[in-house]
């Protein structure tokens, strides 16, 4: 019973209330179940630490994608939303490789034996298309900017909020022009590390939720 006890506690309540329907529902039946039955361990108990697990690690990969302003934008808002400038955020996943980030969620795909790297990523839009938009990414890379190894600074130009300065890391050199990002979402930090990555072009479709942080002015945007 002592499991059960714990799972009753205010904090670990309030996350289950954050859990969408079908999961929430799975795991009170558990927890009704073993409330009635007369088995202190064995297999019951092992199967509801096991949830109890997975409800954890489910609200740390999807605590922030949820609710921090995370939505699908209707197919009429389409042209409107995803024009050049805009800088959005999206959840992202991509073949893991060696990818050792502590914001990074490393998925096992058993089927193929691989794994994703999965991450909160910000986009830049550069080329609206019909059904999705051609958009550049923006990396703080560890918050080394392009001093990381490996990272050509050619390939990059810095990201500031409008109305502060450039910030630039020791041993760091850019030439392009920073650009200034007017930010829609207030609550949100621009790292100074963050620089946009014009070498890695990704598509991102117009169905999937995304996150608005703010957008380029029109009359400087320049995607060179």
């Amino acid at each position: 019973m002592l499991l059960y006890s714990r799972l009753q506690g205010q904090s670990t309540l309030g996350s289950l209330r954050r859990l969408p329907m079908d999961v929430k529902a799975t795991i009170l039946l558990l927890l009704g179940y073993y409330r009635l039955s007369n088995t202190s361990g064995g297999h019951l108990e092992m199967l509801l630490s096991l949830t109890l697990v997975c409800t954890c690690i489910y609200l740390n990969f999807t605590e922030a994608y949820v609710h921090s302003g995370f939505r699908a934008v209707e197919p009429k808002n389409y042209r409107n939303y995803f024009k050049k400038g805009r800088v959005l955020r999206v959840l992202w996943a991509e073949p893991a490789g060696h990818a050792g980030q502590s914001k990074t969620t490393i998925v096992n795909i058993s089927k193929w034996t691989e794994q994703m790297a999965v991450k909160i990523r910000w986009f830049l839009v550069v080329q609206p298309w019909k059904g999705h938009c051609i958009a550049v990414s923006v990396h703080t890379y560890g918050g080394r900017g392009v001093t990381k190894y490996g990272v050509d600074a050619n390939d990059h130009a810095a990201l500031v909020a409008k109305g502060q300065d450039l910030i630039l890391l020791p041993g760091e050199n850019l030439n392009r022009r920073p650009l200034h990002l007017i930010l829609e979402d207030k609550t949100v930090r621009l790292d100074p590390a963050s620089r946009i990555n014009f070498s890695k072009v990704c598509t991102v479709e117009y169905n999937v939720k995304v996150s608005t942080i703010g957008g380029l002015p029109q009359k400087i945007f320049l995607y060179s």
